[in-house]
């Protein structure tokens, strides 16, 4: 004999058919628009300022000097202010539970990239 579903099964089964809706998130490899803004202005100021050359006129995505393009982690912001530790540090005991445990890792992962290619290009200029 077959039986019904019950509710909840049925929530679960529609919960994982309906696509997930991203508000205001950062795409894969750049900002929201609000952000896209101010990246893009970062190149010009960074060639006249540091570099003392002329502003590109190219967006931030395809600037040469760029090193990495970190997302906000707004989430994490405040939990690693209370614990006084980095966002990627942060642990359960501080809060990072659930979909906060992913993007700590998501975190480290961006500023390990970071850190490295900073070093690639320390050791590059000192060869």
């Amino acid at each position: 004999m077959h039986r019904a579903p019950q509710r909840a099964e049925v929530a679960a089964v529609r919960a994982q058919a309906q696509p997930r809706q991203r508000r205001h998130h950062q795409r894969e490899n750049r900002p929201v628009q609000a952000y896209l803004k101010w990246a893009n202005r970062i190149p010009g100021i960074y060639a006249r300022t540091v570099l003392e050359q002329p502003a590109p006129v190219h967006a931030a995505d395809v600037d040469l000097n760029q090193l990495a393009m970190i997302k906000h982690f707004k989430s994490l912001m405040p939990m690693a202010q209370e614990s006084r530790k980095p966002m990627f540090h942060l642990t359960a005991a501080d809060g990072a539970i659930g979909g906060h445990a992913g993007a700590v890792q998501d975190c480290g992962n961006q500023f390990r990239q970071l850190a490295r290619k900073i070093l690639d290009k320390i050791t590059a200029g000192s060869g």
